[in-house]
């Protein structure tokens, strides 16, 4: 008897929980970082991507929102940051 009531109840709340949608569980996203806090991050990848495909490789990273140059790594290209 106490597993058909376990049944009931189960069956209760789920159907409590799809008829109203408040109830369910938000998830918080992230608030957007800041360009600057995330250009860092890409710095940091461009240098380890150098440093794995030695000799000729070099990653140029751009911020798109002012349309400039930010980060050079292994600048071979003689591309100036700005």
């Amino acid at each position: 008897m106490t597993k058909a009531r376990n049944l009931k109840i189960a069956s209760g709340q789920a159907a409590e929980l799809t008829a109203n949608p408040s109830s369910k569980r938000r998830i918080k996203r992230s608030e957007p970082q800041p360009s600057a806090e995330l250009l860092a991050r890409y710095c940091a990848i461009a240098d380890g991507i150098v440093l794995l495909f030695p000799p000729y490789t070099e990653v140029v990273i751009h911020d798109l929102n002012t349309q400039t140059v930010v980060h050079v790594a292994n600048n071979q290209s003689k591309t100036r940051t700005g």
